[in-house]
């Protein structure tokens, strides 16, 4: 049967690279089988340059005055960005991101007050949409276009607080949190830090007595200023858990297992070229000057150009302690170097996807975000991963579980002998090559397509959603009974008071 010509909303924020590409990759999918997608794209993070997308229509806002400080605050010292590069454990990781949320209900409260903007949006007439959930904003969107067929895409592992959204259950005994710093094999302790990851809590702004789970914190912040202008607005948590779909942008292969639900669909690795472009005449060159060659990317949020001081000395160091290996790092400010070691090359921005997948690349010294992971994978190359914050911890364990990777902890980027040893024992590892090789294979030759599983699901949920079938009732459940405990404690309790009127009488 021919399928209907569809139109879908996305709304993609201009974040980091690694989340637009996701979002892009999946419009593109789309307009490949004869769909049209209208891209909506609050300019959250303008110097991220790229909407991931060389298909869709593309609606721009521009960039809130907040946005705007924080965007000049990622270019000096002291700025939102530099205090991930300090941010330490889970409560660190998860408190680094409050500045983020607040600028995005500044972004939001312009784009309600922008009627025209509505009004423009409101004509398009959309048949279903799907958003990026980094900006709880596009739930509001959804709402305001009156769009009730919706899926939700998550660039990262599945968050721990899923549960009240897609009713998949969170394992904290063998299942890794997504800020946590360990893998499935977890001792006392870390259960009980996993545990508590899933349970974290944060003070109100407001108030020093009143506490709330973070996400929880997050709902409220937007919740407070949307509800005033949209009284009939159900609440952000409302909307995400009356998505038909979650797609996860990890990959079943590779990711812990875990139980889930069937309206978690994971397509990792969709928004990877499968097929390099090749690299230019400068690239080229640079691969073809040594025998050995590591790229180094931090990725588009945590930035290099914001690594303490002594930590990029220390890579510069460790560069000129290995003359007979080219080192290319993607800095976002080579000027900073004006004489660095000869096998040191500096670049603003690198072609990533087909470095990686250059039989002459040894090494991949990565931040571990989940764009950067299922690229390293796909190439089959060599890992080390120095995850900086929120899930790349998480990330980085994953790597090394798949074997193809090493993990190496941000704050010891300044002890340069240690790291030194760290490259060169990764470089020379035949076992890091071959499980690198063999996760590449098995990638190449995966039982099914992702953009057909994200496409075919997406057509499915425009024409029959929204898909309330999939929802799960547990997530109705109160904790004694979605543990059947009042099964337990019923007769506890019998044998109790049986035990007392026989002691009475």
């Amino acid at each position: 049967m021919e399928q209907k010509r569809l139109k879908f909303f996305a709304y993609s924020p201009m974040f980091g690279r690694s989340h637009t590409t996701f979002m892009g990759a999946l419009s593109d999918a789309l307009i490949e089988q004869g769909h049209e997608v209208v891209l909506f794209a609050p300019l959250f993070s303008p110097s991220n340059g790229s909407h991931g997308t060389s298909k869709a229509r593309i609606i721009e806002y521009p960039t809130c005055a907040a946005a705007r400080e924080r965007e000049e605050g990622t270019k000096q010292e002291g700025g939102i960005i530099t205090d991930f590069w300090q941010a330490k454990g889970t409560v660190g990781s998860w408190e680094a991101y409050r500045p983020f949320k607040l600028v995005l209900v500044e972004q939001l409260k312009e784009l309600l007050d922008d009627k025209q903007l509505i009004a423009i949006l409101r004509a398009e007439k959309f048949d279903a949409g799907f958003s990026e959930t980094v900006d709880f904003g596009s739930m509001v969107f959804m709402h305001l276009l009156g769009i009730k067929n919706y899926s939700l895409a998550i660039s990262v592992p599945t968050y721990d607080w899923g549960f009240e959204i897609t009713g998949a259950p969170f394992m904290s005994s063998y299942v890794p949190g997504i800020m946590t710093s360990f893998g499935e094999q977890m001792s006392f302790m870390e259960r009980i830090d996993n545990l508590r990851t899933l349970r974290y809590t944060t003070k109100n702004e407001e108030s020093e007595k009143v506490k709330f789970r973070w996400m929880e914190s997050i709902y409220k912040l937007f919740d407070d200023m949307v509800k005033p202008r949209l009284p009939d607005f159900p609440g952000v948590k409302s909307m995400l858990a009356s998505s038909s779909f979650v797609f996860l942008n990890t990959d079943p292969l590779f990711d812990f297992p875990r139980p889930t639900v069937h309206k978690v669909v994971e397509i990792g690795g969709i928004s990877v070229d499968c097929e390099p472009k090749g690299l230019d005449e400068f690239f080229t060159s640079l691969l073809s000057l040594r025998n050995r060659c590591v790229f180094i990317s931090f990725g588009s949020i945590t930035t290099s150009v914001l690594m303490p001081d002594a930590w990029k000395q220390s890579i510069v160091e460790v560069a000129r302690r290995m003359p007979d290996t080219t080192f290319i790092w993607k800095y976002e400010r080579p000027a900073d170097f004006p004489s660095p070691p000869a096998n040191l090359v500096c670049v603003e921005w690198a072609p990533q996807v087909d470095l990686l997948h250059d039989s002459r690349l040894s090494l991949f010294i990565t931040h571990a975000g989940m764009g950067s992971v299922n690229e390293g994978l796909r190439a089959g190359v060599s890992m080390i991963a120095i995850p900086v914050i929120g899930d790349q911890f998480r990330n980085a364990q994953l790597l090394k579980r798949t074997g193809a990777a090493t993990i190496y902890n941000k704050f010891d980027l300044a002890k340069t002998s240690r790291f030194e040893d760290a490259v060169r024992t990764a470089i020379e590892s035949k076992e890091l090559k071959q499980a690198a090789d063999r996760n590449a294979l098995m990638l190449r030759h995966r039982p099914f397509e992702m953009k057909e599983i994200f496409v075919r699901n997406m057509e499915f949920m425009a024409r029959f959603g929204p898909l309330r079938m999939l929802d799960h009732y547990g997530r109705n459940l109160s904790t004694l009974q979605y543990y059947n405990l009042d099964l337990f404690l019923y007769p506890a309790l019998l044998v109790l008071l049986i035990g007392l009127f026989v002691l009475l009488l």
